[in-house]
């Protein structure tokens, strides 16, 4: 990701953790993200769309997960 200019590169310089929760579909499609803060900032929105791309391996049912970014 490019360095931010202004507020919003101030904010992210101060970000240390963000927790991501996502739920993976029985076929490992990721299908929902969600954050626990910055959702709508750039940087939110570029890592909801990358994590929306992960892909992992088939399972008997769905899941949902959390875990920390650090």
């Amino acid at each position: 990701m490019r360095a931010q200019k202004g507020t919003e590169g101030i904010l992210l310089a101060d970000l240390k953790r963000v927790d991501v929760t996502l739920t993976v579909d029985k076929d490992g499609n990721v299908t929902n993200v969600q954050l626990s803060q910055h959702t709508n900032t750039q940087f939110g929105k570029c890592l909801t769309t990358s994590i929306g791309g992960w892909k992992f391996r088939p399972s008997g049912g769905g899941n949902t997960f959390r875990f920390p970014l650090v």
